[in-house]
């Protein structure tokens, strides 16, 4: 599996969008049972400008959802896991003899 390109944006709206976008995707790739890919978004220079900030709490609350989402399907996959039978005891081939009790090094 490739790795998502990085993403490099100068302006802070387009790095909103991005974060926006990187999300959104995210949460559809969670939903559907997809990998699970974010790409690496380069945060522009300097501080945010204020007018942004309307904008700038829009994506975080985007952002925040789609993290609680992805920490839900985490412990989903936990509790799966752990539900999980585990051999008790080793598997014996067809010969009868019990296979990785024993090692034979003579041959």
């Amino acid at each position: 599996m490739t790795e998502p390109s990085p993403v490099a944006v100068a302006e802070w709206p387009d790095y909103l969008d991005a974060v926006e976008a990187a999300a959104l995707a995210l949460e559809q790739q969670v939903l559907t049972g997809g990998a699970a890919r974010v790409p690496v978004i380069t945060q522009p220079q300097g501080e945010a400008p204020g007018g942004i900030a309307e904008r700038r709490d829009a994506v975080a609350a985007v952002v925040a959802r789609v993290e609680a989402l992805v920490t839900q399907h985490q412990a989903d996959i936990t509790r799966r896991l752990a539900a999980t039978s585990r051999p008790t005891s080793h598997p014996d081939d067809p010969a009868g003899h019990q296979l990785g009790w024993t090692l034979d090094i003579m041959g």
